[in-house]
């Protein structure tokens, strides 16, 4: 009774972000639905939606936590390295007078107490805002330090570290989108500008993916006979790639879930379950997926069912090698929503795929 309690007064503000469930209380709610009471009682679509949005705002804090987290990096990062500038500086510094070296030291003890001042001054306030879901303008420019960053990584060759540093200006960027659609004319950012920085991101993002991670999924599909791999008897979420034996299934899910390629689980919680997630997967990386897949199995396997037009197999789908799912059944786990949606904004299916069937 509390429950529907709880869901009557979500309604009754609105069905925003007042009145959801916190973490403890959507497990609860979780657990109630799958006992009998639940089916004696029954309940109405409300509650569904509730525990739904629940979920979602859940997982969403989670995802600008790690972010927040990376802005927390950048910071400590940027500190170590002026660090490391003075120290350098202070050992190439000759000093030809006691008084002059006091001068000296004094003047670099100050330089770095007013870089890291004004560095605590820039960060905190963005990091504090991006936690709690606001994106901050000066976001901008945080967004296109990585990118030089990630530039100059991978011309050098450090392509892990440059990959790391697309996907964060990605979601910074993905984010100022999302903030700038919400506020509108409220929202003082150049939207040409992030939307290109996002672009560009993406595009690098699917380029070091096709040059190394892919050429390792080609590898396995390709082989006499295809190692598809599959799912272990007993899986757990956050096992992750490990829920897969190894082989082409397994290096599909690392490389657009985890480190490995695109990390679209922002949270490592082992699901896609929001859009900010599912668009940190390149559409160019899904679509490349999709034709290996399909070459490897006679056109039968990949993200949805050509004879259906359903991202749903049901086990009853062409793709035997999949035990007639399809690709997004296996790789991703419920719900799939997040998912589809972008394999309909990346335009993988002739027609738009239904989320619910």
């Amino acid at each position: 009774r509390r429950l529907v309690d709880r869901a009557d007064e979500w309604e009754r503000l609105g069905k925003g972000k007042g009145g959801l469930l916190d973490e403890v209380e959507l497990a609860e709610a979780g657990r109630w639905l799958s006992s009998p009471d639940a089916e004696e009682l029954g309940y109405d679509k409300t509650l569904l939606e509730l525990i739904e949005a629940s979920d979602r705002a859940i997982q969403e804090a989670k995802e600008r936590a790690e972010a927040a987290r990376q802005l927390e990096l950048q910071l400590r990062q940027e500190k170590l390295e002026e660090e490391r500038k003075a120290r350098k500086a202070a050992q190439r510094t000759t000093i030809a007078t006691a008084v002059t070296a006091v001068s000296v030291i004094a003047l670099l003890v100050i330089g770095v107490f007013t870089r890291e001042q004004w560095i605590q001054q820039r960060y905190s306030q963005i990091t504090k805002d991006f936690s709690i879901g606001q994106a901050r303008p000066e976001l901008l420019p945080i967004a296109k330090e990585f990118r030089q960053k990630a530039d100059s990584l991978k011309k050098t060759g450090k392509l892990t570290e440059a990959l790391a540093n697309y996907r964060v200006v990605l979601t910074f960027t993905n984010l100022l989108k999302e903030q700038a659609e919400q506020q509108s004319r409220a929202f003082p950012v150049d939207r040409a500008t992030i939307n290109e920085m996002a672009r560009d991101a993406e595009s690098a993002i699917a380029e070091l993916i096709q040059a190394h991670q892919l050429l390792q999924l080609k590898g396995e599909l390709k082989a006499k006979p295809p190692r598809f791999g599959k799912l272990k008897d007993s899986i757990n979420l956050i096992d992750f790639e490990n829920q897969f034996e190894k082989g082409a299934l397994r290096t599909t899910y690392a490389i657009l879930m985890r480190g490995y390629g695109a990390k679209a689980d922002l949270n490592d919680d082992g699901l896609l379950t929001t859009s900010n997630e599912a668009s940190q997967m390149p559409c160019q990386t899904l679509k490349e997926i999709e034709e290996l897949w399909r070459q490897a199995t006679q056109k039968r396997c990949g993200w949805y069912d050509k004879l259906t037009n359903s991202a749903y197999g049901n086990g009853s789908s062409p793709c035997s090698e999949l035990g007639g799912q399809t690709l997004t059944e296996v790789v991703f786990n419920t719900p799939y929503n997040a998912a589809i949606e972008r394999l309909n904004s990346c335009g993988i299916a002739p027609r738009p795929l239904n989320p619910n069937g």
